[in-house]
């Protein structure tokens, strides 16, 4: 995944590190495999979507994160939410307001930096 071309970010001359992270070539490879049509949820989110703030969890813009027995990619924040892509199903966007993230955040497990790493690289 490290040659793959970058998504366009709107926050990217506030954040350029966001154009070329783990999230922005996750997404520019769903793009270009399964065109934007099938993917302009998630592709819009991720290139929307703020870092997320420092927490408790250490959850962070490109954590894997398992929640209902599935693994997701944390996009970032959104205006009161949280954007994730699902990994079993590409192209699925799932946003957890303030509300169901509470809901779930017992249920949550964020994976570690390398680790996610290994999954990313993994699909």
């Amino acid at each position: 995944m490290t040659d793959m071309p970058i998504a366009a970010h709107i926050y990217s001359k506030k954040y350029p590190e966001l154009a070329r992270d783990e999230v922005s070539r996750y997404v520019a490879a769903l793009k270009e495999k399964l065109g934007e049509k099938k993917i302009g949820a998630v592709y819009s989110a991720a290139c929307r979507a703020a870092p997320v703030g420092e927490n408790g969890m250490q959850l962070q813009r490109g954590s894997v994160v398992e929640m209902e027995g599935e693994k997701y990619l944390c996009l970032g924040c959104s205006f009161m939410a949280l954007e994730f892509a699902s990994l079993a199903q590409p192209g699925h966007l799932r946003t957890l307001d303030f509300a169901q993230f509470s809901n779930l955040v017992k249920g949550i497990k964020v994976l570690d930096p390398e680790e996610s790493q290994r999954v990313l690289q993994a699909l």
